[in-house]
């Protein structure tokens, strides 16, 4: 069991050094991309609410309608798998910590190696508590959550474009 345990303790220390890696790669890519997501984020929502106004409220014909509804198409997919792969982020991050508490650290021995295994353990389950995530520009953490509220705010401005066409139209 002591072999065992031995392996164990090397294998989860080659999972940290990988691990550690990882975390440090995100942060990379947090550091180049914040403003960038941001950007992203604000904009796919503004073109969703004007070409929402544009295909519902303007009066064009229907050709140029068709071609709108594509671009709105492309942009809700282009924000769903940008949203998509980095709420994969987060939950593969997120899941470190179940995954390392489902390992055989249980039927380790309690020897000096296996005191060390279960320290390791303890403190990878501690450090997955906090997940990895892209922000935008820190003021939210970019997830399939931002996708619905994209989608949220872009119906928002709608209504309240449509709102303000209406009230011009009465006047």
């Amino acid at each position: 069991m002591k072999k065992s345990a031995k392996i164990c303790h090397e294998k989860l220390r080659s999972c940290v050094k990988q691990h550690q890696e990882l975390i440090e790669y995100c942060r990379h890519l947090e550091n180049i991309f914040t403003m960038m997501i941001l950007g992203q984020v604000l904009f796919l929502s503004l073109i969703m609410c004007l070409v929402g106004y544009q295909i519902f409220l303007a009066d064009i014909p229907p050709s140029r309608n068709i071609s709108l509804m594509l671009n709105l198409g492309g942009t809700l997919v282009q924000l769903f798998m940008f949203t998509y792969g980095c709420d994969g982020l987060i939950h593969q991050s997120a899941s470190i910590g179940r995954a390392t508490y489902s390992g055989p650290w249980a039927l380790m021995p309690m020897d000096r190696i296996g005191k060390i295994l279960r320290r390791n353990i303890l403190l990878t389950i501690l450090r997955s508590g906090r997940s990895c995530c892209l922000t935008a520009n820190g003021f939210f953490p970019v997830s399939l959550e931002t996708y619905t509220a994209v989608l949220s705010t872009a119906m928002s401005y709608f209504t309240l474009l449509r709102q303000k066409s209406v009230n011009d139209e009465e006047n």
